[in-house]
Formats: structure tokens, sequence, C-alpha cells
């Protein structure tokens, strides 16, 4: 009884993430599937645009068995934490035997060569040198390895990376994207990314047709949210709060910030100021999110060092498999409607996302998981 992991946002699901369980299923021969999924913020610094249950709903409803959540500060991480995180999750659990994920190009082996080239003095002192120079740190990896990697390609890369780093005994599966790439807004037709739905819905347009009908059912009264309905929280708690040790706001820009928050009028404006060729618009957008939290270096740290799992819905067969991960699991298993354990960071971060979404605010200590019966 072989379990394939996968490491995702559903944000929302769409027929490309559908594709992707059909063919790791079919690639790996396994019988269940175990999805670690982002909570309510997403890798890129947004708040996702429906809540955590919601897409854990959909997930179960089209074919995982057991929907984890990723903790809060993995999350909203660079790909390198975001990767590292939901893959030791993963190991922990004790029963994973693939991950599978998507690439444009680049293989299993290719990917492992890859990570062999950066443990290299040599890839260090080429690093070192593009960052002096002003580049951000991914822009730098790029430089000193000579390849130009894409969105799914760095999150693949870094999933070999963590593999190798943990020493875990699972067995990276790349298959290849057939959908519209990650980042492109444009639909491009049935198959076409979740930032073009996503898109579609804050803009108010018919979405159907893009997204699985039971999906659709899911979410179609679902109120919906974006980083728009933070800015005024975020801008005030800049301007309110000393910034001198929230994660990341280093280098100056914890100035900058109290000095562009007292310019932006909205939410892109306030990006437009900040962002530069040293901090892509990823990274200051996670910053505000650890500004809006009020995460410290010693609140990340925390965080970051005491993982845990959490379920979030389930059929049978993941039911099954949730009983077997309680033997084998080397991390301790906690429910979403306990406050065992939930740091109060992440129970704020849960409290704001419900409050802005116009849900009950305490829905973190009230909701049960789903189980598809």
């Amino acid at each position: 009884m072989k379990t394939l992991g996968i490491i995702v946002e559903y944000n929302p699901f769409h027929y490309g993430h559908k594709l992707h369980i059909e063919k790791s299923k079919q690639k790996t021969n396994a019988e269940y599937v175990v999805a670690i999924m982002s909570g309510n913020y997403t890798q890129r610094g947004e708040v996702a645009i429906f809540d955590k249950f919601t897409r854990a709903k959909c997930a179960v409803d089209m074919g995982v068995n057991l929907v984890i959540e990723l903790p809060l500060i993995y999350s909203i991480s660079s790909a390198e934490h975001f990767s590292y995180g939901a893959v030791n999750i993963l190991d922990s659990m004790g029963v994973i035997d693939y991950l599978a994920f998507g690439s444009e190009e680049l293989n299993e082996k290719e990917l492992f060569e890859i990570y062999k080239k950066t443990q290299t003095p040599d890839f260090e002192s080429k690093l070192r040198e593009f960052i002096s120079k002003g580049n951000s740190y991914p822009k730098a990896k790029e430089l000193a390895l000579g390849y130009k990697m894409d969105s799914n390609e760095i999150l693949a890369f870094n999933y070999v990376k963590a593999i190798e780093q943990i020493g875990s005994k699972i067995k990276p599966v790349t298959i290849k994207r057939e959908s519209s790439s990650y980042l492109s807004d444009k639909t491009e037709g049935k198959i076409s990314s979740a930032k073009s739905i996503r898109k579609l819905i804050l803009n108010n347009k018919e979405y159907s047709y893009y997204v699985p009908d039971e999906v659709f059912n899911n979410i179609k009264d679902k109120k919906f949210v974006s980083n728009d309905d933070i800015t005024d929280m975020i801008i005030y708690a800049t301007l309110t709060n000393s910034l001198d040790d929230i994660y990341m706001a280093n280098e100056g820009l914890d100035k900058l910030l109290k000095k562009s928050a007292s310019k932006a009028n909205s939410y892109d404006e306030l990006i437009d100021l900040l962002v530069s060729k040293r901090y892509p618009r990823t990274r200051i957008q996670r910053l505000l999110l650890y500004v809006l939290m009020g995460i410290t270096n010693d609140v990340r740290n925390y965080l970051y060092n005491n993982p845990y799992i959490k379920p979030l819905a389930f059929d049978s067969k993941g039911r099954e498999l949730l009983n077997r991960i309680k033997s084998e699991a080397r991390l301790p298993i906690i429910q979403p409607n306990s406050n065992e354990k939930i740091n109060e960071k992440e129970l704020f971060s849960s409290n704001l996302y419900y409050y802005i979404s116009k849900q009950n605010r305490f829905l973190e200590l009230k909701k049960n998981l789903y189980y598809k019966r």
C-alpha cells in the first residue's frame, strides 16, 4: 500500500490540480494521497482567496484522501523554507513513499545534479558575488547556476534539496506540467492557472468553466478575499509599532517600510514603493504579513522549530491513514478545533482571516474536521 505526498495551495483547486493527482497516482501506483496544504495565507505573501477549511474540503471531494495543514510560518516563507517545512512534516508522518510535484523540463535526476552543484565552494563564491552586486537571493542563485528555473522548478529543486538535507527515504517524482504558467494571469483553456482564475473571481466574472463542478459548488457562495482587504491594517501596524525586531525587516527595510506606509493609499501602491532589484515583490508581500502579525525573529524561530501535524479533512481511506500516522509520527498531531499547541500568533492570523472573510472570527477553535463518508 504505497502512499503519495503532494504539497499544494489549491488557491483555488482547478483542472490542472485534478490532472496532477491523476498522473501522480498513475506514475507511482499509490493507493493513498496525502496533501500538505497552505492554510489561510500563501507562499507569495497573499491571503488565500478562500479559507483553508473550504479548500481542504475541495481537495478531498476531488480525490485527496487526507489534507494536512502546512503551519503558518512555512506557508509564508521563501521557497526554500516553504519546501523544507512541508517535506519535513511529510517525512515525519512515517507513511509517505513518494512526493510528486510539477516541473516544466527538469526530471528528478537533473534536479539532484543541480542540488549537488549548489553544495560546491565555487557556487557559494559566485552566489556571494552576485548578492554583493545588489541582486536578490533568487536572482543571485540563478546567475550563479547559469540556469533560469521557473516557479515550479524552483519549488521542485527545493523539494529535492529538503529530501536530501533531511535524509528522507521519500522518493521524488516529477510530473510534466501541462497547464498554463503558474504566474500567468490569463485563462488559457480549461486548464488555466490559479492566478488567472483568482483574477476572474476577484473581478466578479464567470469562472465556473475553469474549476470542477464539485469545487464550484463548494466555493460559489463563499466570501472571497485578497490583500486589498488587509491594506489598512498593514499600514496601521507599520506606522504604530516598532519594526526593530520584525523578521526580515533588516538592511534598512524597517525605515523604508514606515516611510512608504505614510505615503501609500493602496496595497499595490505600497508594494510599488518597496519593491526593488534586491527586494522582489514576493519578499515584500511576506514581510508585510510579518509586520501585520507581529512575527519577530524570536517568534519566527520558535514556530519554525516546533512543527506539528494538523489534519483538516479526510475520507474513509484518509481515516485509515491517519490511524497509521498516529502510531508512526515523530511530530505531535493536533486537531483544528483545539487550542492545544496553537501559538498565539497562529491563532491571531486565523482570527484575522475569518474577520476579513466575514466569518466567525473564532472559527479556528470551533470548526470540526471534514469527513467525506
